[in-house]
């Protein structure tokens, strides 16, 4: 079964101060995939997969595809969870569009062998 949201998430810029480390802190998401059209101010930042522990910006004219937790689950560990933050943007937009689309993700009580890379 193939499920898909929409969902409209308020970061609230107004208030935010102009090297403002709120909104939503470090996080993965659940489903598979998610794709996100941030507006013009994005304060999407994806951690840097080269293991510095920093963030990277992501262009508010940028569409986003984020892996989640089903895709690991779902590639056998082979595919790891985009881990992201999104910081509140000094005269950003006042929210962020996104469509996730995931499978239903079914677990039995047997367990099998991850064939060996």
């Amino acid at each position: 079964m193939l499920n898909m949201d929409f969902r409209l998430c308020d970061y609230n810029p107004v208030t935010a101060a102009p090297e403002s480390e709120n909104g939503y802190g470090a996080y993965t998401d659940y489903r598979t995939l998610s794709i996100i059209f941030p507006d013009r101010m994005s304060g999407l930042e994806p951690e840097d997969p080269a293991g510095s522990g920093g963030w990277l910006p992501v262009p508010g004219d940028a569409t986003v595809v984020l892996t989640g937790w089903c895709a690991v689950i779902l590639g056998s560990g082979r595919i790891s969870a985009a881990r992201h933050r999104v910081r509140r943007s000094p005269g950003g937009g006042d929210s962020v569009r996104f469509c996730s689309l995931h499978r239903t993700c079914k677990f039995s009580s047997s367990l099998s062998r991850v064939p060996s890379q």
